[in-house]
């Protein structure tokens, strides 16, 4: 079975058939980065976990600081978008997520004691980017 006819008939069962190419691969898209988000996300949760010395509350203080800057965030990609077009602040977001996943990798063990900038980086740029995304 050819790569063509499996993919026609995954389509069709998927009732995807009518959909464009340009649907189908921004869908793609987003599962894959839905998927690594997610995972990211698991990891530094881990990773704060065992670096705070397996204390839970490290990790519940990360995820309220995150949640509550995802919402500044989004709102500040507003404001951005007004002067800017939507795509900048899609790229805005992930530009955030780059810059949260260096400190995390340039602080290592003391990623601890900054766990509120690892926050306000991961949070603005889930917020910069599903802004751009629900725009």
């Amino acid at each position: 079975m050819n790569y063509r006819r499996l993919k026609n008939r995954m389509l069709l069962r998927l009732g995807t058939q009518g959909f464009s190419k340009n649907l189908l691969n921004f869908s793609v898209v987003q599962i894959f980065f839905i998927f690594a988000t997610t995972l990211s996300d698991v990891f530094i949760s881990v990773f704060l976990f065992k670096s705070g010395g397996q204390d839970f509350s490290l990790v519940a203080k990360y995820n309220l600081c995150k949640y509550f800057l995802e919402g500044t965030g989004f709102t500040l990609a507003l404001y951005v978008s007004k002067w800017r077009n939507v795509l900048f602040s899609m790229k805005l977001g992930i530009s955030f997520y780059i810059c949260a996943y260096i400190v995390l990798l340039a602080l290592q063990g003391d990623a601890r004691y900054y766990y509120v900038l690892i926050a306000l980086l991961v949070g603005f740029g889930s917020g910069c980017y599903w802004m751009g995304y629900h725009t």
